[in-house]
């Protein structure tokens, strides 16, 4: 008799363990599948408020042609090329320290990331917003991503 019972001990004692390594399988692989989402929902903010950022400088560019107060239009696109490029900073800061791993949103966010590097900062930063201690994150993940781009070519 008491064979009968260590056998359905050990039965017992195998399910449990089956059970409690499924549970952990699943907690981790619904962590994993959350802080995707959490990714994707970072990714879908920014580039809401960067498409918002992008309308008020292109809305700027305009009005500077047709202003006669230069100095304070001057000084509104300075605040909204501020806001743009540490947004950019951000979002690069969150890719450079792997907060952001997904590899398809990078791709994603990559073009844009170099687009503006190129087409926004180098043309439109003031002297001032270019110094070597701003946007810092922006400014390495550029140089990666031109790098990654150049690597590419040469294949």
């Amino acid at each position: 008799m008491s064979s009968v019972f260590s056998v359905g001990s050990d039965i017992a004692t195998i399910v449990s363990v089956i059970v409690a390594v499924v549970a952990i399988v699943i907690s981790i692989r619904a962590y994993y599948n959350a802080k995707k989402g959490q990714q994707f929902g970072i990714v879908d903010k920014f580039l809401s408020e960067i498409g918002q950022l992008d309308m008020e400088v292109a809305n700027l560019h305009r009005m500077y042609k047709e202003t006669k107060d230069i100095q304070l239009l001057g000084i509104c696109l300075d605040q909204t090329l501020s806001k743009l490029f540490n947004k950019l900073d951000w979002i690069s800061f969150l890719i450079n320290k792997e907060e952001i791993n997904n590899e398809s949103l990078k791709k994603y966010v990559y073009p844009l990331i170099k687009g503006h590097y190129e087409k926004t900062y180098l043309q439109s930063a003031s002297k001032a917003m270019r110094n070597d201690t701003e946007y810092e994150n922006f400014k390495t993940l550029y140089e990666k991503i031109k790098d990654e781009n150049s690597i590419l070519r040469q294949i």
